[in-house]
């Protein structure tokens, strides 16, 4: 009855949106609910009156990978009949730790593949830039269901937002030789799953006021790893053109032989006790993971990786990208100056990236961020992973996500225990610095050149110069980003 009488509802929205509007007026309003391949989505308006995006949560993009699915490449979603309510996130994947889950406050479990859609759009026949987004937490943990990422004030620059989970660590890497028997290939269900993303977004967004034809992909940390590999991976060809990667470089290594792979598959059957997949298919996630944690943690093998598999990837994402062979992007990267300490030699792989992308005709550009909040600089702080994430999502006021500023106040609170007695003071030049890195990646989504116009000229990275922006207070174009070395952190 429920479905009859939503059924129902759909039918006289869309009958009665716009009765005094003339028919074509009628046909370019977005509509609400709106229709989907698989069936109409409901969503719900966030913002200020001056700035508001429609958010549609929870929207399926593949069938729940559940029993025999496990470790399948993603399947269709059986349409539904009546208006799915997409105005609460989903699950976020079962993964290998819960500090995720204990700091946003969201259960974790395998029926995963969600992605969430924030839209500016007034018209269906807007055909705005996309800008899809792989969250961070290497492949192994975190969540797309984060109001940081959903927030309406980077898509109230012009461009509908996609946040997309996606399965994760063993659940989504595992190789094994019984899995290979079955489908000529293992592994990288992780990726098969964003790929499966993007293909919604080409069959769907245009319903959401969006351009299919115009994509950017972008991601921060394991997200920026994940956007890298999709660079590489044949599969993804023609789903994208354009890409971002923060704090995630593809590095040496990131890639590894799917017959090793299924080498440590086996040492985990063994451990949990199956010989078989359909009994490893029967088990409790949350049985697999913890054993898996345990294998790992005795270093009976290392961390679950990309395969290359011939299918998915035919070598090591770096070594794709070098060599000119990835997919044509225009590519920005970029890096926080109070991270590189942590992550050795990321922009040297950055430098080699951005030479094949060039070498095959993109265009490129590289950054530095060093904002934070000024009272942390004082006490001798800098910018730590993950912090440009609050100045690119428009969280300048900390009013949209408490829980990742106290990620950053951690982050920098480990080496400076006094920042952890201080919660940040925000003022204009956070709020200045977070609307100009938004202009910038949006105007970089709309046209491949990141720009705010006469206060910000991004020139592009070049091998002679390596230019690259100092994103602070006061931007500029600065030479040298691969040999960048940040300044010496103020004595508190």
């Amino acid at each position: 009855m429920t479905k009859r009488i939503s059924w129902l509802a759909a039918v006289v929205a869309i009958l009665s949106v716009g009765a005094h509007e003339s028919a074509s007026a009628q046909a370019q309003r977005l509509p609400d609910p709106i229709r989907t391949q698989s069936g109409y989505v409901s969503g719900t308006t966030i913002g200020t009156p001056e700035q508001n995006v429609r958010v549609f949560r929870g929207i399926p993009y593949a069938a729940p990978p559940l029993a025999e699915l496990r470790w399948k490449a993603p399947q269709p979603v059986t349409p539904w009949s009546g208006i799915r309510e997409a105005t609460q996130f989903t699950e976020m994947a079962t993964q290998s730790s819960d500090v995720v889950n204990e700091m946003l406050g969201i259960e974790d479990g395998e029926d995963c593949l969600y992605l969430n859609v924030a839209t500016p759009a007034r018209r269906s026949n807007e055909r705005l830039p996309v800008m899809v987004w792989f969250h961070g937490g290497g492949l192994f943990i975190g969540t797309s269901s984060d109001a940081l990422y959903n927030s309406y004030r980077l898509p109230s620059n012009g461009v509908i937002t996609v946040s997309v989970n996606h399965r994760l660590g063993v659940m989504g890497l595992l190789a094994h030789p019984e899995l290979t028997a079955e489908a000529g290939t293992s592994g990288n269900y992780l990726l098969l799953d964003l790929i499966a993303s993007l293909k919604w977004v080409q069959e769907n967004i245009e319903a959401f006021g969006g351009d299919p034809d115009n994509v950017t992909i972008f991601g921060q940390s394991g997200g920026g790893m994940k956007v890298s590999a999709l660079i590489a991976s044949p599969l993804a060809a023609g789903l994208f053109n354009k890409a971002i990667v923060q704090s995630g470089a593809p590095f040496p290594g990131s890639g590894v032989n799917r017959a090793d792979l299924e080498v440590n598959a086996g040492k985990l059957f063994a451990a949990l006790g199956v010989s078989t997949l359909a009994e490893a298919r029967a088990l409790d996630p949350e049985v697999i993971v913890a054993k898996d944690n345990e294998l790992q943690a005795a270093n009976a093998y290392a961390n679950w990786a990309t395969a290359i598999d011939q299918q998915v990837l035919h070598g090591s994402p770096l070594d794709v990208i070098v060599a000119g062979q990835g997919n044509p992007v225009d590519l920005i990267t970029g890096a926080n100056a109070g991270e590189l300490g942590q992550f050795s030699g990321m922009l040297g792989t950055y430098a080699q990236m951005l030479t094949g992308v060039q070498g095959a005709g993109g265009k490129t550009y590289s950054y530095i961020f060093d904002q934070l909040p000024a009272n942390w600089r004082a006490l001798g702080g800098g910018a730590v992973h993950s912090m440009e994430l609050l100045y690119l999502f428009g969280d300048y006021d900390g009013t949209i996500s408490p829980a990742n500023w106290g990620l950053a106040q951690s982050g920098i609170g480990r080496s400076i225990p006094e920042v952890l007695q201080t919660p940040a003071i925000l003022g204009d030049g956070d709020k200045q610095v977070s609307e100009t890195m938004m202009a910038l990646w949006t105007s970089f989504a709309k046209t491949g050149t990141p720009s705010t116009g006469r206060s910000v000229r991004w020139t592009q990275w070049t091998p002679e110069t390596e230019n690259y922006l100092s994103i602070t207070e006061t931007p500029q174009v600065m030479e040298g980003f691969s040999t960048f070395q940040p300044a010496a952190p103020v004595a508190p």
